[in-house]
């Protein structure tokens, strides 16, 4: 049809050290990090805005609603989950990425560069994990 391909600018997320969900090496999560989703809208498209964080003081509830002033970016992609504790057998499942504005502190986000959030299918929960600055 003469349509140019879509552009992409792939954000991959490697594994230096490994877990029973993904081995040390292995590609964890890529992200399409040309295309930019409303940050509001993805908010209110979930049927929560809650996630699932797990934290020094373990599994916690955040409302996605609390940090969404210091998102700069929400972007999405696909990342492995390895439900198989015996063998790698990985499933790719969709993944949503928040990149942060610098020195925001909304939602104690200050801290972060970016946070990925995995769209949980077995379960029906997303559990968003918070990469430091």
């Amino acid at each position: 049809d003469g349509a140019a391909p879509a552009q992409q600018l792939l954000f991959r997320g490697t594994k230096i050290v490994g877990d029973p969900h993904v081995p040390a090496g292995r590609c964890s999560f890529l992200v399409d990090l040309a295309r930019d989703y409303d940050v509001d809208a993805e908010i209110a498209a979930a049927s929560t805005g809650l996630v699932v964080v797990f934290g020094p003081n373990g599994a916690q509830v955040l409302d996605l609603g609390l940090r969404a002033p210091a998102v700069a970016r929400w972007c999405k992609g696909r990342g492995q989950v390895n439900m198989r504790s015996d063998r790698w057998a990985p499933t790719w499942v969709d993944v949503d990425c928040l990149l942060y504005r610098t020195g925001a502190g909304a939602g104690g986000a200050a801290e972060y560069a970016y946070s990925i959030i995995w769209r949980e299918p077995t379960h029906g929960i997303r559990i968003l994990v918070d990469f430091r600055r």
